[in-house]
């Protein structure tokens, strides 16, 4: 149950490996695919580092956003039901919000560092559902279709990791004035994963997309694991046996489907409440809960590295 200083929603979450030649699109033109009609008011489409637009929705807008992703003159868009801030609060009981990440960084001539050599480029879709579509303790048929939807795609496309799960904003957003998704760490998650997981789906996700190709945040309702993953937990055939979620398929290519328990709306029994903390024991050896452990990857992996260019001579 929320409370009165948040709103709940359920959000879909997905880091992807990006090439100047695959820009992942057919994934943002899947999910836009479950939506009739498309509800959006607003656009915004551009560069993260350059200029962007923001304008009221249209389909022609949204065809030639999709086309400038497609060719990486634009690497960002965010589709969303309201156009003023203080609309947002309202927007998450019948609406859908969309922020779309391509960005590759301008190289030059630079040499790589280890961090770009070992995880190359990655982009983000973040999708985020009312709780309307969703039933408590069944599955619902848009639960069925998005699950569905991302299982295909995750394969398919190749993806690093995805998720899907309850998602929490604290309204003191608003008195701040600013966009929920623009601010930094994920408080509902760092306060409530040593029980029945929240998450804000804050900017940390799009900060550490590039590590889910090793790694994952925690452990979720809907859990979508690459072969990398499964073979650092010790295989399937290792990892199969230990858990307590209610669905855990193997995907093609030696992934995995973790789903806990029966819908994102359950409540948080002490039996739910046990098999999250379960699957996030499993899921140790691959976890980045926190900015801080991110960071020290980050630190072991680029070391007393510095691009060619600034080394002293």
């Amino acid at each position: 149950m929320a409370t009165p200083q948040e709103v709940r929603f359920v959000g879909f979450f997905a880091s992807f490996p990006l090439d100047p030649e695959e820009r992942k699109v057919d994934l943002l033109r899947g999910v836009l695919a479950l939506e009739d009609p498309l509800g959006f008011r607003k656009m915004d489409v551009g560069k993260v580092m350059g200029s962007h637009s923001t304008k009221p929705f249209s389909e022609s807008g949204l065809k030639r956003a999709l086309k400038s992703l497609e060719e990486g003159s634009a690497d960002f868009l965010y589709l969303l039901p309201f156009w003023r801030n203080r609309e947002w609060v309202r927007s998450f009981e019948n609406s859908v919000s969309i922020y779309w990440t391509s960005f590759i960084p301008p190289r030059g001539h630079r040499d790589l560092s280890p961090y770009e050599k070992r995880f190359g480029d990655a982009g983000t879709l973040l999708v985020e559902y009312p709780l309307s579509r969703f039933t408590a303790n069944a599955e619902s048929p848009f639960q069925t279709q998005l699950v569905r939807f991302a299982k295909q795609h995750f394969v398919d496309q190749g993806l690093h990791w995805a998720f899907i799960h309850l998602g929490s904003k604290p309204l003191d957003y608003t008195g701040l004035g600013l966009d929920p998704h623009d601010l930094g760490k994920d408080g509902p998650f760092l306060r409530t994963r040593g029980s029945f997981p929240l998450t804000a789906f804050d900017t940390d996700l799009k900060v550490a997309a590039g590590y889910f190709k090793e790694h994952v945040k925690g452990a979720f309702w809907t859990n979508f694991l690459n072969p990398f993953h499964v073979s650092i937990l010790g295989g399937w055939q290792v990892l199969l046996p230990q858990l307590s979620c209610e669905v855990a398929e193997q995907l093609s290519h030696f992934g995995a489907f973790l789903r806990v328990t029966r819908s994102p709306l359950d409540p948080p029994t002490s039996r739910a409440i046990e098999a999250y903390q379960r699957l996030r024991r499993l899921l140790r050896p691959i976890l980045l809960e926190t900015p801080e452990e991110v960071f020290g990857v980050q630190r072991a992996i680029m070391g007393d590295w510095t691009p060619e260019s600034v080394r002293p001579t």
